[in-house]
C-alpha cells in the first residue's frame, strides 16, 4: 500500500533581520519598517509556521561589561511569523540614547537575533525640566544652585538648537504678596541659577519653584529652527513649549534666628508687692525681616528703676526693712499665692512658643510708692517717675546682643500689713532719769564703736536713739496706713545673755516689762510708734525689746546695756586737814593711773593749783581717790573739786562663763575683768 505524498520541513533554525533601525532616529518616531525572517536548517524560509516573535529594546549605554538595560518600547512588541516573516512596522522609543539594539526572539523555538547599535536623539525641545532645586531654605539667606535643561516631549534633554528663554519662578504658596522671577537663557539646552542672580526669599513659608518657556509662538512655527517639519509636527511642538510649566517639589523657607522682640501685651502701672501682675507681659520674637521665629528661644523679662536697681527685695531678716534690690533678680517668678519673704522665686524666663513667650507670676516684691508716706522716711522720690519700673522682654540670640522691647511701666505698692520694723539700738546705758541717772537711755553707735565700751566718751557726746518701729508688709516694704496703740516688753524666751535674768522675759512677771521702766504703750501713727520714756534697769549683755502692735511682734537687734557712768559722791577733808578724800558712788578704773601720783591726771588744771607745791593723788580703791595736800595750799572746807575735762573715769561690770549648779555653763557676773568673757564699760564720768 503506498501513503499519499507527505510535504518533508526541515526544522526552523536561524532569525535574521531583513532591514535594520536606522542608524540615528528621533525620539518618539517610528523606527520604521523592520521585517525578521525566519530560516530552516536548509537555509530556506520556514513558510508553513506561524510562531510568536517577540522584541525588546536593549540600552547598552553606561553598560560596560555589564547587562545592558531594558527601555520602553512602544508599538506592537509581538508578531506572527507568516510566510516565514515578521514585520514590525510601528516600534518607537522615546528615551533618547545613544546605544540602542532591538533583541528578537521566538521563544517556542528557542531562536533570537540581536540588530545593530543605533542611537534614539532627543527631539526638538518641547518644554523644560528643573533637574536640581533646593527643597529648604532659611529667610534672608541666598537659595543654594537651581540647574534646569530643556527637553522634548519625552523628557529627554535637548543639547542642540538655538538657545531659549526660561522663566523661574519662585511663589509663595496661599498669598499673592510674594512672586519672585528670573530669566535666563540656556546654553547647549541648560541652564543655571546661582551667584547674584539666585533668589533670597525674605517671607517664611512653602514655596512653589516653576519654570516656563519664554517664545514668540508665530516665529516658533515659521522659524527656522522647525524648518523641514510638517505644519502639524511644528504646530505640535510650539504648543507643546507653550504649555510647558514644570513645577519643582514645595521649598520650605524658615524663618531666621532672632533679630527683634517687641511686647503683644504690656502690665498695667500698678502691682501689689509679692503678687503676680494682675496682667502678665507677652512678647514675640522676629527675624530681620519679620518673620515670626520658629525655633524656642529664652525670653527674659527684666525690671528696673532710674537708677538701673532691679524690682525684688535683697532678703530682708526678720525686722529689718527693704532698702535695697537683689543683684541676682531684677524680677522673678512667684506662685499664686504670693513670693516668700525668705527665697528667691525662679528666674523670669520663658520660651518662645510659635515665636511668642508667654509669662505667668511674674511679681516685684520692692515697693517703690507708699501713698501718704514722707519723704523723709519713703525718699524723695517716693511714687515719683523715677521710682517706676521699667518692664522690658528681653532676648539674647541670632543677631540679638540683646534685644529689647517695653511691656510697660509700674509702680509696686506694699502689700498688707505683717512685719515690724524696729530701729536700731546699739547700746543702752542703765537707769532712768527718775533714779537721777541722766546718762541713762538708748544710743547709736553713730559710727563709734561704743557696743561694749563708751569709756572714751560722756553720755552728751553720745547720740540718743529712741526706741521705735515702722510697720511693714512681709518683704519689708513701709506700709502707712496704720494707726492705732503698740505695746513694748521683752520677747519671751530670749532672756539676756547672763545667768540669772530669767525673769526679765517671764510673760507672768509684768508681762515680761519687769526689766523695763518708764512708759510701755505708744501710739501707731502713719505706720510709725516711739518710746521716748523706757529705760532699762538692769546692765547686762544682749537685751532685745518686743514690740507689739495689731497682732504682730518684731524683736530688737541684741543690744547690750552699760552700767551707769560713776559719779562723785563726796570729797571730805581728813582731821587733820593734810589729805581729802574723793568717794565715787561705784567702783572706777582709777582713772588708768597705774603707778602715777600726778594729780593732773584726773583734777581739773583749777584743783590741782589749789593744792599747793608737792601735792600728789593716789587711789585708796576703786571707788576712793586720796588727795595728799602740798605746802601752803590754798583749798578750803566748801571749795570745788573738779574733775579734769577728759579724765577717763568709768566703771565696768564683767561676766565669766562658769558653770551652773544643775549642769551647763552660763555667763555669771564677776569682780575683776580678768579672765572675763564679757566686759562692759560705761560712759566717763561727766566733768562739771
Amino acid at each position: 500500500v503506498q501513503s499519499r505524498a507527505l510535504l518533508v520541513l526541515h526544522p526552523a533554525a536561524l532569525l535574521r533581520i531583513q532591514t535594520e533601525p536606522s542608524l540615528r532616529n528621533p525620539a518618539g518616531e517610528p523606527l520604521g519598517d523592520i521585517p525578521v525572517q525566519m530560516f530552516d536548517t536548509g537555509g530556506l524560509l520556514v513558510t508553513k509556521s506561524n510562531v510568536l516573535v517577540n522584541v525588546i529594546a536593549r540600552d547598552y549605554h553606561g553598560a560596560g561589561f555589564g547587562s545592558p538595560t531594558q527601555r520602553a518600547l512602544s508599538g506592537t512588541s509581538s508578531r506572527l511569523c507568516t510566510g516565514g516573516i515578521a514585520n514590525f512596522d510601528d516600534l518607537r522609543i522615546s528615551f533618547a540614547s545613544g546605544n540602542y539594539s532591538l533583541f528578537f526572539s521566538a521563544p517556542a523555538m528557542s531562536l533570537t537575533v540581536e540588530s545593530r547599535f543605533f542611537s534614539v536623539e532627543a527631539d526638538a525641545y518641547a518644554g523644560v525640566t528643573i533637574s536640581q532645586a533646593p527643597s529648604a531654605a532659611v529667610a534672608g539667606v541666598r537659595l543654594d544652585v537651581i540647574r534646569l535643561f530643556l527637553s522634548d516631549r519625552f523628557g529627554n534633554p535637548t543639547t542642540t538648537g538655538a538657545a531659549a528663554q526660561v522663566v523661574i519662578t519662585a511663589e509663595l504658596v496661599g498669598s499673592s504678596c510674594c512672586t519672585h522671577t528670573r530669566m535666563l537663557l540656556t546654553s547647549m539646552g541648560g541652564a543655571t541659577l546661582q551667584g547674584s542672580q539666585a533668589f533670597t526669599l525674605t517671607v517664611a513659608g512653602e514655596y512653589r519653584l516653576s519654570a516656563r518657556l519664554e517664545f514668540d509662538m508665530q516665529e516658533c512655527v515659521d522659524g527656522q529652527e522647525l524648518f523641514g517639519r510638517s505644519a502639524t509636527s511644528r504646530s505640535a511642538i510650539c504648543q507643546s513649549r507653550l504649555a510647558a510649566l514644570f513645577i519643582a517639589p514645595p521649598l520650605l523657607t524658615t524663618p531666621g534666628g532672632p533679630a527683634s522682640i517687641m511686647a503683644l501685651v504690656s502690665v498695667l502701672p500698678t502691682a501689689v508687692a509679692g503678687v503676680p501682675f494682675p496682667v502678665q507681659p507677652v512678647c514675640e520674637v522676629r527675624d530681620a525681616f519679620g518673620n515670626k521665629v520658629s525655633s524656642e528661644y529664652a525670653v527674659a523679662i527684666t525690671a528696673r528703676d532710674s537708677a538701673n536697681q532691679g524690682c525684688v527685695c535683697a532678703i530682708a531678716g526678720p525686722g529689718q526693712a527693704c532698702t535695697t534690690a537683689s543683684t541676682s533678680r531684677l524680677v522673678q517668678r512667684c506662685p499664686a499665692g504670693g513670693c516668700s519673704a525668705e527665697a528667691f522665686g525662679d528666674l523670669a524666663t520663658a520660651p518662645t512658643v510659635r515665636a511668642v513667650a508667654n509669662f505667668s507670676g511674674l511679681a516685684c516684691t520692692k515697693a517703690s510708692c507708699a501713698d501718704g508716706c514722707p519723704s523723709e522716711v519713703c525718699g524723695a522720690g517716693n511714687c515719683g517717675a523715677s521710682r517706676e519700673y521699667k518692664i522690658e522682654c528681653s532676648i539674647f540670640a541670632g543677631s540679638c546682643a540683646p534685644c529689647t522691647a517695653s511691656a510697660g511701666r509700674l509702680h509696686v505698692i506694699p502689700n498688707k500689713y505683717e512685719k515690724i520694723i524696729p530701729n536700731r539700738i546699739d547700746v543702752a546705758v542703765a537707769g532712768s532719769p527718775e533714779s537721777h541717772e541722766p546718762a541713762a537711755g538708748f544710743y547709736s553707735s553713730s559710727g563709734r564703736n561704743i557696743f561694749t565700751s563708751a569709756a572714751l566718751y560722756e553720755a552728751a557726746d553720745m547720740v540718743r536713739a529712741v526706741p521705735s518701729f515702722r510697720t511693714a508688709d512681709k518683704y519689708g516694704n513701709l506700709n502707712v496706713a496704720q494707726f492705732g496703740t503698740a505695746a513694748v516688753s521683752m520677747p519671751p524666751g530670749q532672756p539676756p545673755a547672763m545667768a540669772g535674768y530669767g525673769f526679765c522675759v517671764d510673760l507672768a512677771v509684768d508681762g515680761a516689762r519687769s526689766c523695763i521702766a518708764g512708759g510701755a504703750s505708744a501710739s501707731v501713727t502713719a505706720g510709725f510708734a516711739s518710746f521716748p520714756s523706757i529705760y532699762m534697769r538692769h546692765t547686762g549683755p544682749a537685751f532685745r525689746l518686743r514690740f507689739s502692735f495689731g497682732g504682730v511682734d518684731g524683736v530688737s537687734l541684741p543690744f547690750n546695756v552699760l552700767p551707769r557712768p560713776p559719779r562723785i559722791m563726796s570729797a571730805l577733808f581728813s582731821p587733820s586737814f593734810s589729805t581729802f578724800l574723793v568717794k565715787f558712788d561705784s567702783p572706777t578704773n582709777r582713772a588708768s593711773m597705774a603707778e602715777s601720783q600726778d594729780c593732773a591726771l584726773v583734777l581739773s588744771a583749777t584743783t590741782v593749783a589749789s593744792l599747793g607745791a608737792g601735792a600728789f593723788c593716789s587711789w585708796e580703791s576703786p571707788s576712793a581717790l586720796v588727795v595728799t595736800l602740798g605746802n601752803n595750799a590754798p583749798i578750803l572746807p566748801g571749795d570745788s573739786v573738779e574733775v579734769k575735762d577728759g579724765a577717763a573715769i568709768y566703771t565696768w561690770v564683767s561676766w565669766a562663763l562658769l558653770p551652773l549648779a544643775g549642769g551647763g555653763v552660763a555667763n555669771q557676773r564677776v569682780a575683776s575683768e580678768a579672765g572675763a568673757a564679757i566686759t562692759l564699760r560705761s560712759p566717763r564720768l561727766s566733768t562739771p
